[in-house]
């Protein structure tokens, strides 16, 4: 059987969820076979502005939520390997969103809470930090 064209489906079972998956496998369409005097027309990209939140690190202080106990608040500090009171993480300033959600830090029931927040900006003329 010819698996080139061929679109598989299915369920990834994990002990927390099941995922749906797709499966494409089509070697037909190989960018390196196109041949140098073909017809495909190409063009310069254009310069891209610079994207300040990306090039901006967010370091974030967390330390345990201060509604815990003291037990807990010693197992997060244990969890998260905390060298001292505050752990701090950096993040680009673009997904910063993305840290608070997966600690929840914008929930009563979180077990981190956000201490601060320092943004160390790049200029568009250095380099990426």
């Amino acid at each position: 059987m010819d698996y080139a064209n061929t679109v598989w489906f299915g369920w990834l079972a994990h002990p927390c969820a099941r995922l749906p998956f797709q499966a494409w496998r089509i070697p037909r369409h190989v960018p390196e076979r196109i041949a140098s005097g073909s017809s495909l027309k190409t063009r310069k990209l254009e310069e891209l502005p610079f994207d300040r939140d990306w090039h901006t690190i967010a370091r974030i202080s967390l330390r345990p939520h201060r509604n815990l106990s003291q037990e807990q608040a010693a197992a997060v500090r244990r969890e998260y390997a905390f060298d001292g009171d505050v752990l701090v993480v950096e993040t680009r300033k673009a997904i910063e969103l993305y840290a608070d959600r997966r600690w929840n830090l914008d929930r009563d029931e979180a077990r981190l809470e956000r201490v601060g927040t320092e943004y160390i900006e790049a200029r568009p003329d250095s380099e990426t930090p």
